[in-house]
């Protein structure tokens, strides 16, 4: 009975307010020196890091001004030039193969001349396909019942007026220049450098032909099958 009656007192006891718990004692409050102190040391934190970052910028700036920013994806780019007189001289122009000098009808001529041979077809002789011998060469169809002479379209194409160039450019060379024979260093006089060109015939031996590719260079005319020699 005794034992049921302490369990019950010790039940109905509030429990006690105020003390604190074994190992969690309190921090003593800070005092005025200890505030100061600290202040001191965050001032003195702050002054450190403005000189740290005044000393890194003043590097940055020393840097860029020594070499340029590199861009993305290049390496460091080099500085410009300072004036006219700095930059460097540009490289001689090199002299190409003489131009004819054309005018403009001929020059839209070998335009037009162009695009028609390019849709022009191929032709062929009348039954060229079933004999061997017949070969690549054209012939025009001669027989009276020939239905390719008749132009039927199930037949091959026949050579007609329609597929011509035009006019004005009819016999040029495809660079614009009108062709000329030669067989000796003589066939270059009198020749026009801005209209004329030269081929040199396939006999010419090789010390004539060295003497016609030196005079056409001093006269500045063009060869149409110069050799390396």
């Amino acid at each position: 009975m005794a034992k049921d009656e302490k369990r019950a007192d010790e039940a109905e006891a509030p429990p006690k307010k105020g003390k604190p718990k074994a190992g969690k004692a309190q921090a003593p409050a800070p005092s005025e020196g200890d505030k100061a102190r600290k202040a001191d040391e965050l001032k003195l934190a702050s002054k450190a890091d403005e000189e740290s970052e005044a000393d890194a910028r003043e590097g940055q700036d020393e840097a860029e001004g020594e070499a340029p920013k590199a861009g993305k994806g290049e390496g460091a780019r080099k500085p410009r030039a300072e004036g006219k007189a700095k930059r460097a001289p540009k490289a001689p122009e090199r002299k190409g193969r003489p131009r004819p000098t054309l005018d403009a009808l001929t020059t839209e001529a070998l335009k037009q001349r162009k695009a028609k041979d390019a849709q022009r077809p191929e032709f062929h002789r009348q039954e060229w396909f079933r004999y061997q011998r017949l070969g690549d060469k054209w012939r025009a169809p001669q027989g009276i019942q020939s239905k390719m002479r008749r132009h039927w379209g199930t037949h091959a194409d026949v050579v007609s007026i329609g597929y011509r160039g035009p006019k004005a450019a009819r016999g040029l060379h495809p660079s614009g220049f009108s062709e000329v024979l030669i067989h000796n260093a003589g066939g270059l006089e009198g020749l026009d450098p801005a209209r004329e060109a030269v081929r040199i015939a396939g006999s010419v031996g090789r010390r004539k032909r060295q003497e016609i590719q030196d005079g056409a260079k001093k006269l500045g005319i063009r060869v149409l099958n110069w050799r390396q020699l």
